[in-house]
């Protein structure tokens, strides 16, 4: 088994919970809803994985703000294009926006680091993009603390 596994990403998800709650407590983190989407893929993953933080969306969240299948789109483009740029999307966005392809997106919130991509939508894009970039840190974290635990046991055969 790999370093990083779907038990170890859904732990740091977890981890992740009381940042993002207090981050929308936090005077203009957001534009109007307290929630948002995102994505997240790695090394060792066969395809990324869906989490939310915050208020799910109800029928009244959907009127106000719109349908939350389009931040689902939009996370998911952002964590594409994260990932195929090697690079933030706000770098992206400065640096090259040229390779934006047919039906992505100029809202930012993909962020990548060490093959580890993510894409988040739902809060204002920086907002977004700093939770995607705390998420890939802490699951940089839990495997580094995993990979000493193995050393420690002398399980040095991946």
């Amino acid at each position: 088994m790999g370093i990083i596994n779907e038990e170890l990403v859904l732990q740091a998800i977890e981890l992740m919970r009381p940042t993002v709650s207090k981050i929308f407590k936090q005077t203009g983190t957001t534009w109007g809803p307290k929630w948002v989407v995102g994505y997240i893929n790695t090394p060792g993953l066969d395809t990324a994985i869906k989490f939310e933080f915050g208020r799910s969306p109800k029928k009244i969240w959907r009127k106000k703000w719109g349908n939350p299948s389009i931040f689902c789109k939009i996370a998911k483009k952002n964590r594409a294009v994260a990932e195929r740029e090697q690079m933030a999307t706000s770098l992206v966005a400065k640096l090259k926006p040229w390779v934006f392809k047919k039906e992505e997106f100029l809202y930012l919130g993909g962020s990548y680091s060490d093959e580890i991509s993510c894409g988040v939508s739902g809060a204002k894009e920086q907002t977004d993009e700093a939770i995607g970039e705390i998420l890939i840190n802490i699951i940089k974290m839990l495997a580094f603390l995993e990979t000493d635990s193995r050393i420690e046991k002398k399980q040095m055969e991946i």
